[in-house]
């Protein structure tokens, strides 16, 4: 499917932590290594703001679904690392819509292939 707000968002981590929900227990993130998992708004939000510098860029299929009341993407991604060399990645990030902003990210996963 065509890359929609969702799918801009994935490539942004300091985005994606900006519009986590003020307050949820249930929030999760997943990174690619085994000590990047935070569950819970504040332990997010370090996470996604620790990662605001990666250069993350869309490369390849993309899936976005969206419905009034939530969304999901799934998407294949290039981080360009600090040494130049590309590590590929696969996203799925969850998210719902409220009325103090269009989408509340719950659920953030990188991974590798």
């Amino acid at each position: 499917t065509k890359p929609g707000t969702l799918a801009k968002l994935v490539i942004d981590p300091k985005q994606l932590a900006f519009q986590l929900p003020a307050k949820d227990d249930t929030v999760v993130v997943f990174g690619t290594d085994a000590r990047e998992r935070a569950v819970g708004v504040p332990a997010a939000k370090k996470l996604l703001e620790s990662w605001k510098t990666l250069k993350l860029e869309l490369a390849g299929g993309v899936r976005e679904v969206t419905t009034a009341n939530y969304g999901f993407v799934q998407a294949s991604l290039k981080w360009t690392k600090p040494d130049g060399k590309p590590l590929w990645m696969r996203v799925l990030v969850i998210a719902t819509r409220e009325r103090s902003q269009p989408w509340v990210i719950r659920a953030v996963h990188y991974g590798l292939p």
